[in-house]
């Protein structure tokens, strides 16, 4: 029997994909074009689960900082760029760095989580059914019944042109997009954490 821990996730880069970790035992792989996000999501068991994540019509796609909880665009052929590997992202609005995998959005690890939650509970309804039609059949005093359990309603992820500001980094050259107030706050690359 399979163990699956919706909570957690492992994630890598390779080629054109990404990957990131949200904690221990599902896998994403990301590849992609100019405007989306496409997640592979799977257990050592090897069950394989797609997520879509539509970028802007610039081709970024929302992360978020750890730390302060800010929300940012990156574009997302630079994030899984494997010419130019990072383990290590910088957030544009606090400066703090950590593991590029923490600043996944909400809205992709909630989808993760609904699709594990989701084939957990297409795996229990069928051990659970063929248990039943196996009492069921004995002829026995012991009869089974039980209510299937309901899987919940996942969405569709799609980033919105927004107002963000784009700016370009003048010592690594990648682009990220932020609120900005003029003269009242810092951004910081959030590949190499420069003051840009």
């Amino acid at each position: 029997m399979r163990t699956f821990k919706s909570e957690t996730f492992y994630g890598y880069l390779q080629n054109t994909n990404v990957g990131f970790v949200i904690e221990k035992s599902f896998f994403f792989n990301l590849p992609i074009d100019k405007s989306h996000f496409i997640t592979e999501v799977y257990d050592l068991s090897t069950e394989n689960f797609t997520i879509t994540i539509q970028g802007d019509s610039e081709g970024y796609v929302t992360f978020e900082c750890p730390y302060c909880d800010s929300e940012f665009k990156l574009q997302a052929s630079e994030y899984q760029n494997d010419d130019e590997p990072f383990e290590e992202l910088f957030c544009p609005y606090c400066g703090l760095a950590k593991e590029k995998n923490a600043f996944l959005s909400s809205d992709i690890i909630e989808q993760a989580q609904a699709i594990a939650y989701n084939h957990m509970v297409e795996e229990l309804n069928k051990t659970f059914n063929k248990m039943q039609r196996s009492v069921n059949h004995s002829k026995g005093l012991i009869k089974m019944d039980f209510k299937p359990l309901k899987k919940i309603a996942t969405k569709e992820l799609k980033d919105k042109d927004t107002t963000e500001t784009e700016f370009i980094c003048s010592c690594c050259g990648h682009k990220v997009k932020v609120l900005y107030c003029a003269g009242a706050a810092k951004v910081f690359c959030p590949y190499c954490g420069v003051d840009i």
